[in-house]
């Protein structure tokens, strides 16, 4: 597949556009943003926040298979055991929160689409993610189990889901910053705003200037960030009306290549790592459909460091483990 013939975008120069930390530093300086002054280059954003709307949504629209009814994890296909590649689609993350995302983008049609062929399969509960739509989770969370329920060879296609509903108990989900916006999502929506933004505060606490330096961030031993975290960061802010560090919105908007789509992990100095997906790319669409109500934080943040760096097996689909 051609990427150029499928985006009618305007190509951005990425490798043009890293800058000196001097000349990051010298921006912060200029414009009313507050960040932690990075010793290292960063990305500038290819596209505002509104034209970065637009394209991820186009993304993923382009990354929807009309046969299967799904968005595939990724353009980059998956081997399999016998060396044999294959597209993956998750219902749960990936399928699930696109659904989400492009409901309140006003992307109904695609959004209904997703529904109805999440609803064929049985309307798999993942277990946390149902709360960007509202729902009660479980508390602690429970650790994830992934599995393979189907697949359509004509496709290529191999369906997946991912559950956290009645694995081992995560006694330690306060550790991790995803888990504690989601936790902070929860407590918004049983009306127990205190808790929610004592979660919101502490999730931000994590936050480096780059990612979240998280338990997952820490005890890898790559060091990578995982790019959804700082759209669900934006969104659980908007959505309690919560001031937000605006590193967090450039960090994001970094991480968005010129076709639209999110880069799924990120490296300590914000080079992209991997390729594009579907999760953090739906992610970005819930966060930046309510951006115009954000209020960044016009205080300096104290940047969160790691303790230690013990490392875990690899989690090349970035969610906290």
């Amino acid at each position: 597949m051609i990427m150029d013939e499928i985006y009618d975008v305007k190509l951005c120069r990425e490798e043009s556009m890293m800058i000196s930390a001097l000349i990051f530093n010298l921006v912060l300086l200029l414009q009313p943003i507050y960040l932690p002054m990075i010793m290292h280059e960063y990305e500038q954003p290819c596209f505002t926040p509104g034209t970065a709307l637009e394209k991820a949504i186009a993304y993923l629209d382009c990354e929807f298979n009309d046969e299967v009814g799904l968005i595939r994890e990724s353009p980059d296909q998956t081997k399999d055991g016998s060396d044999d590649f294959y597209w993956r689609y998750w219902l749960t993350t990936d399928n699930r929160v696109a659904q989400y995302a492009l409901k309140a983008a006003g992307s109904d049609e695609l959004a209904s689409t997703l529904a109805d062929t999440l609803r064929t399969y049985g309307d798999q509960k993942h277990g946390i993610i149902e709360v960007l739509d509202g729902k009660d989770i479980d508390l602690p969370p429970h650790t994830e189990v992934q599995c393979r329920i189907d697949a359509i060879e004509e496709e290529d296609a191999q369906i997946w889901y991912e559950q956290r509903t009645g694995h081992l108990i995560m006694n330690d989900w306060e550790k991790y910053a995803d888990l504690l916006l989601y936790g902070a999502l929860d407590a918004f929506h049983s009306g127990e705003t205190f808790t929610a933004t004592v979660r919101y505060e502490q999730a931000i606490g994590l936050f480096d200037g780059t990612g979240f330096a998280d338990k997952f961030f820490c005890e890898d031993e790559r060091h990578l960030h995982p790019t959804y975290k700082l759209a669900l960061a934006l969104y659980t802010a908007q959505l309690l009306d919560q001031p937000v560090p605006e590193g967090i919105m450039v960090a994001l908007l970094a991480q968005q290549n010129s076709y639209g789509g999110f880069y799924t992990l990120y490296q300590m100095n914000g080079d992209h790592w991997g390729n594009t997906s579907t999760e953090p790319t739906a992610h970005a669409v819930l966060a930046l459909s309510a951006q115009e109500e954000l209020t960044f934080q016009s205080d300096p943040i104290t940047p969160a460091q790691c303790k230690d760096s013990n490392p875990l097996p690899d989690h090349p689909r970035g969610t906290a483990r």
